[in-house]
């Protein structure tokens, strides 16, 4: 099952998130987005 959790921070949209943590003991949801920086069309130069 997928749920959407955020499509955007501040008013910026996410266009490429890369992880994802669960702080089980409060349920908060914490995820990096490195768009910022990079798009994914560029995702293969960085290996």
């Amino acid at each position: 099952m997928v749920i959407k959790l955020a499509i955007l921070a501040k008013g910026v949209p996410f266009k490429f998130t890369n992880g994802l943590d669960i702080d089980t003991s409060t349920g908060m949801v914490y995820f990096t987005n490195s768009s910022i920086l990079f798009q994914r069309r560029y995702i293969f130069f960085c290996f």
